[in-house]
């Protein structure tokens, strides 16, 4: 039993206990209040080293009383006094030590990734430099992340307003390759901008090869390269209509992190874009002169326009219906000029018809390396 004399000192201590609590308790509610503030003001500027600062702080506390209270559990065992106690006191604070020596990595780590992010960041914005001064027309920054029908959506308004304006559109996305591509084309690897304005100069009014020439000589080369193949190959070239998925907006790369550009292409005509932008296929081989007329016969008698390019890529965008006695040798010449649409995508020719017939972009994707048909 507890005497009165021990009673009184244990009420004593309780209400000193309970006075400094009542008296000290708002002020450390409100420097705690004051400290989560301070610490998702850090966070959301990503101040890793600040927020490492702050918790370096906390935890110099936290290691003052795990120190006390380890040194008080030993005295504890010594005297073998309420053990068991002091074991439970000390496990909350090294559990609470744990947390911040954990929190304290976890921000080392973010340090780490931000400042990863940030290099890469630094890459990305020279990057976008270096291809907004070769584009050297007025553009508009779309993140390659935003969903198709939108692009698409802009698209379509920035053509109705270059109509106005005398300029025409075309996306392409910020990528090394692409900007290389480009340059080499242009003969302008360093990034000359005067020898890219020289090049775009003269090829507004070079002259071009006869695309129907092309047609007819792709499509006789492919004819030849399949020739042993006989009548298989043709009859799967041929075939019969499948179900297919057709095409509503741009062939947009789910993969890719960057950025996309609508540029404003002071051009006459929209053939040319592909002179501003000349685009590199390796496999086959076409000049930037041949996609040029190409794309020049698809306006002229398709009202067909260059969209978007990519790395071994043209969008086309039909502008009208295509007539449908006029489907059929347009399939053919579009397969001349891009077999891999077939191949890669469509099948074959009845396939394509349907595309012609339907779908809102044209999309010609060049296969780096040879694809052999129907293999």
């Amino acid at each position: 039993m507890m005497n009165q004399s021990t009673l009184y000192v244990f009420l004593g201590i309780s209400g000193f206990v309970l006075m400094f609590v009542a008296l000290f308790y708002p002020h450390k509610k409100e420097k705690e209040e004051q400290a989560k503030s301070d610490l998702a003001t850090l966070l959301e500027q990503l101040d890793w080293p600040g927020v490492r600062r702050f918790i370096f702080k906390e935890l110099r506390g936290w290691i003052a009383l795990t120190v006390l209270a380890t040194a008080f559990l030993i005295v504890c065992i010594v005297k073998n006094y309420r053990v068991i106690f002091a074991v439970s006191i000390v496990a909350v604070f090294y559990y609470r030590l744990y947390k911040y020596i954990r929190l304290l990595m976890l921000v080392k780590l973010n340090m780490q990734e931000t400042a990863d992010y940030r290099d890469v960041t630094a890459h990305s914005e020279t990057m976008l430099n270096d291809f907004t001064t070769f584009i050297d027309c007025p553009y508009t920054i779309l993140s390659a992340k935003t969903a198709g029908e939108e692009i698409m959506k802009t698209y379509v308004q920035c053509l109705e307003r270059g109509r106005k304006e005398g300029f025409w559109p075309l996306l392409i996305y910020v990528r090394q390759e692409n900007l290389e591509a480009m340059l080499t084309q242009m003969k302008a690897a360093n990034g000359d901008i005067e020898r890219v304005r020289t090049y775009r100069n003269e090829m507004m009014n070079y002259p071009l090869p006869d695309a129907k020439v092309l047609f007819d000589q792709w499509l006789n080369e492919c004819i030849n390269v399949n020739k042993d193949l006989g009548k298989d190959w043709l009859k799967e070239l041929m075939g019969e209509p499948t179900e297919v998925e057709l095409s509503t907006t741009f062939l947009i790369d789910d993969t890719f992190e960057g950025r996309l550009l609508l540029c404003e292409v002071p051009v006459k005509e929209p053939w040319q874009l592909l002179a501003w932008c000349p685009i590199n296929i390796v496999s086959p081989a076409i000049s930037a002169t041949q996609n040029m007329a190409v794309a020049k016969y698809l306006y002229e008698h398709h009202k067909v326009i260059p969209a978007f390019i990519d790395h071994q890529l043209i969008d086309f965008l039909p502008q009208e219906p295509i007539p449908d006695d006029e489907i059929e040798p347009l399939a053919l010449n579009l397969f001349s000029y891009c077999p891999d649409w077939i191949y890669q995508d469509f099948f074959n020719l009845a396939n394509g018809k349907q595309m012609i017939k339907d779908a809102k972009v044209w999309t010609m994707l060049w296969s780096v390396e040879p694809i052999e048909p129907y293999e």
